[in-house]
């Protein structure tokens, strides 16, 4: 595929689930090679012309293929086979196997006739297909798409088609290697966060940006030693129960609220407790910015998005929302 900002890609009518990975991402979805496509049928309009051209020159036997021809129809082919099975079109692949087992007894014409049925598979199958283009300003998510079957199509400077291997279902690293390394527990979200910038979902991706925050919250609450959260409940006047109960509930079960309350007040103590100089105002610094942003987040977008308050239909606010989640990240995975 070329290193152009924007990508273009196939979603097939059913996702064929990676092995190793247990859920659905945008690993799925088929980084679709269409540069390549286009090659592959400009050269398939170049060879019929060439057929019909060669045919008032060859006579006999010179009007079968020659050997640099076979060599090049079978090269070619076998790249369109491949584009077959991207495209979810088993059922023609006889037709491509027939081809590449024939082709070397074949003649001009025969050669010719073949490869206009390929062409009417080809145009018949890209009008049933359904592709999304993923825009310049969030191509960098789709990055790391490879093609299920565990190669890339890259197309040489003498526009000849070339296999390259490439790693098969990597990791995408939205918030970059330093939170994907430290968080391996927000993996699965901070994909989707890629997936849904990609393919437009706003609202969907700031709902998984929280779930990516939130496993950096309980990261900053086992650093603090609060891995449950102390709740007390008071009698009520003229109830039976005249002592307080004290509950302990994991942090993970916990609302925002209250995890945002207790490590604001652990914060504080330890803070209080340092003398002044350099340490007290770099730890200031911060957990006073992590506290700031965990209180926007929840504040600004985590409620109204969890409880159906807000919907993003503008791109640009769930950048926005990604550059602060991004930040707070990286804040953890390098400060805490």
């Amino acid at each position: 595929m070329s290193n152009s900002a924007a990508a273009i890609c196939h979603i097939p009518d059913e996702f064929p689930c990676p092995a190793g990975r247990v859920f659905w991402s945008l690993l799925d979805m088929i980084r679709y090679q269409v540069r390549d496509l286009h090659g592959l049928l400009t050269w398939l309009d170049h060879t019929v012309r060439f057929t019909y051209s060669q045919e008032n020159h060859r006579q006999g036997e010179s009007a079968l293929l020659n050997p640099s021809e076979k060599n090049t129809t079978k090269l070619q082919v076998s790249c369109i086979r491949k584009h077959f099975l991207q495209l979810e079109l088993g059922d023609s692949l006889p037709a491509i196997d027939g081809l590449l087992v024939g082709v070397d007894t074949m003649g001009l014409a025969e050669l010719r006739g073949h490869l206009l049925g390929v062409r009417a598979i080809l145009t018949d199958a890209l009008e049933k297909r359904v592709f999304m283009y993923i825009p310049q300003e969030v191509s960098r998510y789709a990055k790391p798409f490879e093609m299920p079957i565990g190669q890339s199509l890259r197309l040489t400077a003498s526009h000849r088609i070339k296999f390259e291997a490439a790693p098969v279902f990597p990791w995408v690293k939205p918030f970059g290697d330093k939170v994907f390394d430290i968080f391996e527990n927000a993996r699965y979200d901070a994909e989707q966060v890629a997936l849904c910038l990609a393919s437009g979902a706003c609202t969907a991706s700031v709902f998984h940006m929280m779930r990516v925050v939130e496993w950096g919250i309980r990261a900053l609450g086992a650093h603090l030693g609060l891995r449950r959260i102390k709740s007390t409940s008071h009698p009520k006047p003229g109830g039976t129960v005249r002592k307080a109960t004290v509950k302990w509930t994991p942090i993970e079960n916990c609302t925002w609220e209250s995890v945002h309350d207790q490590i604001r007040a652990k914060i504080t103590k330890q803070i209080t407790k340092l003398r002044p100089g350099p340490s007290k105002d770099h730890k200031h610094a911060v957990y006073g910015s992590l506290l700031e942003d965990f209180q926007g987040f929840k504040d600004a977008w985590r409620n109204h998005v969890m409880h159906t308050r807000l919907e993003i239909q503008d791109l640009r606010i769930a950048l926005v929302v990604f550059g602060h989640v991004e930040r707070f990240m990286t804040t953890m995975a390098v400060q805490i």
